[in-house]
């Protein structure tokens, strides 16, 4: 069983059988939902990466605007 650790609490989350890229799953300890980005060594990202990527620059446009 692969295992790699949460992006946000930390805690180890297991895989079960072979992981594979865009694999999602959710942390059993904070209830993130996860998606798997890499597999030599195993590595999970938020599933909503893009998104929160998408909102973050949405807010710097915005910050701009008012400067």
């Amino acid at each position: 069983m692969a295992a790699a650790l949460c992006p946000e609490c930390g805690s180890g989350v297991s895989v079960r059988g072979i992981p594979t890229l865009g694999q999602r799953l959710r942390c059993r300890e904070c209830g993130t939902e996860l998606r798997v980005i890499g597999l030599e060594p195993l590595e999970f990202n938020w599933a909503d990466e893009e998104d929160r990527e998408e909102e973050d620059w949405e807010e710097e446009e915005e910050d701009k605007e008012i400067d």
